[in-house]
């Protein structure tokens, strides 16, 4: 993109107009003219500066926030190397990432969250949501999930953490790095740290077949390391639906359902027309050809007519075990620990009457 002086050369008289002028327009609403001094900007253009703060200081909105502004935009122009005459200055530069990536004064442990260098560790997300953070294993080498894990163990001490979709290598490098402390699971792909917290409400996980395991045991895992107990009930698909009238009762006894189901995808909207628990419905990638991957299965669950079945992405265990241990921990009265939170009460909330359990 061409710089800024350049930009403003172009034009030797008239009014800020044109696309490219619009960006110097854009800048100067930003900087304001301080900036467009510094720069070295032609007079017009510092005129022009002039003005436009003029109008935004007249507005009451603008008032209080444009000389803050400006003060900003000087300092960020003296912190960086490149010429100040870029375009850069149309979007204000973060404080902590100078451009081009290069981090000049890398903070590593702030207020809510930790820089390690390949990542950002959100080690406030439990004070908000009263869930730590989940490390999504796929992609990232083994050395990464065992530093984020460290992390993140180090910051909720008292409570488990997980990570999700961990290939062989980084199940054996998190096996090798915490010992007897870290749980493995080998068909979901998941690896937990620290104290699970006391379980609130239930969950039943019910797949449509063994082939749905690992993302069936993905959404336990899951719903166990947010607090509440996970049922696992394997092999009752529609193909013989005598299987899924046997196990009724532990239906109607959870308080949330998540029911995994790949192929044409149907389990979801037989058992919301056998129950009245909420359901959240995971479409797997498991079928032949027709299945897309699992596309089938998703747009099946997607036009349900059983009502109350919310859908999550395919192969998503993860994702629906989390709404579900939240949807069981309400409907119990429990509360998640978001103690860090001023101003937030702890206290438990009522039990919601979700019908017959």
């Amino acid at each position: 993109m061409a710089s800024l002086a350049s930009v403003v050369h172009a034009r030797p008289t008239g009014d800020v107009v044109s696309g490219e002028d619009c960006l110097v327009r854009r800048v100067v609403r930003q900087t304001g003219p301080a900036v467009a001094e510094a720069v070295g900007l032609p007079a017009r253009v510092q005129h022009q500066a002039v003005v436009l703060q003029t109008q935004l200081v007249a507005r009451p909105s603008f008032r209080s926030t444009t000389t803050q502004r400006i003060r900003q935009s000087v300092a960020d122009a003296q912190e960086c190397d490149t010429k100040p005459a870029e375009l850069r200055f149309i979007r204000p530069v973060d404080r902590q990432q100078r451009p081009g990536g290069d981090y000049r004064r890398r903070v590593t442990d702030t207020t809510g969250w930790r820089d390690l260098g390949f990542a950002r560790v959100d080690t406030a997300r439990a004070a908000r949501t009263g869930d730590p953070e989940v490390i999504f294993g796929q992609g990232k080498t083994p050395e990464q999930v065992v530093e984020l894990l460290r992390t993140l163990r180090g910051a909720h001490p008292r409570r488990a953490v997980l990570a999700t979709r961990l290939d062989e290598a980084a199940r054996t490098a998190v096996r090798a790095a915490f010992g007897d402390e870290v749980q493995v699971e080998e068909l979901a792909r998941c690896a937990t740290l620290g104290p699970f917290p006391a379980p609130t409400g239930t969950v039943a996980v019910v797949a449509a077949g063994t082939s749905d395991g690992p993302v069936a045991a993905e959404a336990a895992a899951t719903v166990r390391a947010f607090g509440a107990t996970a049922r696992v009930v394997t092999d009752v698909g529609v193909a013989g639906i005598h299987r899924l009238l046997a196990v009724r009762d532990e239906l109607d006894s959870a308080d949330c359902l998540v029911v995994v189901a790949g192929m044409e995808g149907a389990l979801p909207s037989v058992v919301g027309g056998l129950t009245g628990v909420p359901i959240v419905a995971v479409p797997t990638s498991v079928g032949y050809g027709a299945s897309l991957g699992g596309v089938a299965a998703l747009l099946a669950m997607l036009n349900s007519c059983a009502p109350g079945v919310v859908v999550v992405n395919i192969d998503n265990g993860f994702g629906a075990g989390v709404h579900a241990a939240r949807v069981a921990r309400q409907s119990r009265g429990g509360t998640a620990d978001r103690s860090a939170v001023p101003g937030r009460s702890t206290g438990s909330r009522p039990a919601t009457n979700g019908g017959p359990r």
